[in-house]
C-alpha cells in the first residue's frame, strides 16, 4: 500500500481522468472489495444503534446513493463503463469483419495499434512508422497482399508516402475502406510507364 500510494502515476491522456481503467486503481481493487466487508458492518451498526424511523431512513438513503453512483460509474462511465466498453467491442468487431472481407486469406496487414482485430486470421507486423517495416515490405512486394490498416492519414501523410517512403520500394498506397476514422489502405505495385 505504501508502495502504490507514494506517487502520482499518470497512464491516461488525460490527468484529471481517473477510471477504473487507471493502473492504479486496478492495484488497489482487492483493498476495495476487501473494505465491502468493514463498510458493511459499519452501517449495520448505524443501523442497530437506537433503530429510529429517521436514522433507517437515512441509512436506507445512503446506501442507495451509494449504489446509485457505483452503477453510473459502472454502467455509464465516459471511458471504461460498460455501455461503452460494449459499443467499443461491437466498432473492433465490424472492423474486424470488414478487414476480413477486403483482405486475402494470406495478406499481411501493418498496423500501429489494431494487431488484436485480425490476429490470428490475417498475418500483422508492427508498427508503419518503422524502417524495418518498410524493409520488409519491399522484400513481400509481389509475394502477397500488402495493406495499411490505422487512423485515416491526413493528405500530407498519405503524399509522403506516395512521393518518398514507397516509389524506392516500387510501391503505392490506395485507400480501400474506411470507417469511422479509420482506413484500410492497399500497397500497390507502381504502374510501369510505357
Amino acid at each position: 500500500m505504501l508502495f502504490y500510494g507514494s506517487w502520482s502515476i499518470q497512464d491516461n491522456p488525460d490527468p484529471t481522468a481517473v477510471t477504473i481503467g487507471s493502473s492504479y486503481l486496478r492495484y488497489w481493487l482487492p483493498v476495495f472489495a476487501l473494505s465491502v466487508l468493514p463498510a458493511a458492518w459499519l452501517l449495520g451498526r448505524l443501523a442497530e444503534r437506537r433503530p429510529s424511523a429517521p436514522r433507517l431512513a437515512g441509512v436506507f438513503i445512503l446506501f442507495c446513493g451509494l449504489a446509485v453512483l457505483s452503477g453510473a460509474a459502472v454502467f455509464g462511465a465516459p471511458q471504461e463503463g460498460l455501455l461503452t466498453l460494449r459499443q467499443n467491442l461491437e466498432i473492433y468487431d465490424q472492423e474486424a469483419r470488414g478487414i476480413i472481407a477486403r483482405t486475402e486469406p494470406d495478406a499481411l496487414i501493418v498496423v500501429d495499434r489494431a494487431d488484436k482485430l485480425v490476429f490470428p486470421d490475417r498475418a500483422v507486423i508492427y508498427p508503419l512508422r518503422s524502417d524495418r517495416t518498410f524493409e520488409a515490405l519491399g522484400q513481400l512486394a509481389g509475394h502477397t497482399p500488402l495493406y495499411y490498416f490505422g487512423i485515416t492519414f491526413p493528405q500530407a501523410d498519405l503524399d509522403h508516402l506516395r512521393q518518398v517512403k514507397l516509389p524506392p520500394l516500387g510501391l503505392t498506397i490506395q485507400p480501400v475502406w474506411t470507417l469511422g476514422q479509420e482506413t484500410l489502405y492497399s500497397f500497390q505495385p507502381i504502374a510501369k510507364k510505357p
